[in-house]
């Protein structure tokens, strides 16, 4: 049980109420309103009186900052119920602007927000200890970034719904690295593969492995073997 401000519906008073039932009796008048209602009707005086002040939602979320003709408007910053919060610009009661979108994880989001969604460029870390630095799109990884993982490797490249997909660099933590094209998080289509030896494939990749036709360097240039792949065997 939690108790939130409410303003009773028909003498217009200022009351405390049991969040967790559905109607409640206005001490003053005596009347019975419905719970929803007289917390709403707190929050539309609030927002339309003051341009700064606190707001409690009936959800268990909070809101506390700037407000402009009754919206959340300027900075702010809003709790919500699952623990997770964010602190930031407002635009006419949605996130936009410049904010940061701390995850109940754990995680969080520093950047840019566009209509209640994570848009433009970004830097988000994820509670698996992943970063990514780049471009968003209606709340997705989408467009140019680089994405740094705990073992010290890293992508720099193209993106899309959140994968790597597209032409990219990944660094691998043991000082090889593969340039070429990705599809859905995996190597796919014409790429070369670097180890950590000064050696080299070039060629075909499919589903993150050496697939179709290639040839394997040493570091010395010589031709180790050329010929068609399949999953990672060649056949001369």
């Amino acid at each position: 049980m939690a108790l939130v401000a409410a303003k009773c519906t028909e003498c217009g008073a200022n009351v405390e109420v049991d969040d967790s039932k559905k109607t409640g009796i206005c001490r003053h008048c005596g009347t019975l309103f419905i719970l929803q209602e007289a917390i709403t009707n707190y929050n539309t005086y609030i927002t339309l009186h003051t341009t700064q002040s606190k707001v409690a939602f009936a959800n268990g979320g909070r809101y506390e900052g700037e407000f402009k003709d009754g919206n959340r408007h300027g900075r702010g910053i809003e709790y919500f119920s699952d623990g997770s919060r964010y602190e930031g610009e407002f635009k006419d009661n949605q996130r936009h602007g410049r904010g940061i979108e701390c995850y109940a994880d754990g995680g969080r989001y520093e950047g840019e927000f566009k209509d209640n969604e994570k848009h433009g460029r970004g830097i988000e870390h994820s509670a698996n200890g992943h970063r990514y630095e780049g471009e968003f799109r209606n709340n997705k990884i989408i467009g140019r970034g680089i994405l740094y993982f705990t073992n010290g490797g890293r992508y720099e490249g193209e993106f899309k719904d959140g994968n790597r997909h597209g032409r990219g660099i990944e660094y691998f933590s043991d000082g090889g690295r593969y340039e070429g094209e990705f599809k859905d998080n995996q190597r796919h289509g014409h790429g070369i593969e670097y180890d950590a030896n000064g050696g080299r494939y070039e060629g075909s990749f499919q589903n993150d492995q050496r697939h179709g036709r290639g040839t394997v360097y040493n570091s010395k240039e010589e031709v180790v073997e050329s010929g068609i792949f399949l999953y990672g065997t060649v056949f001369k």
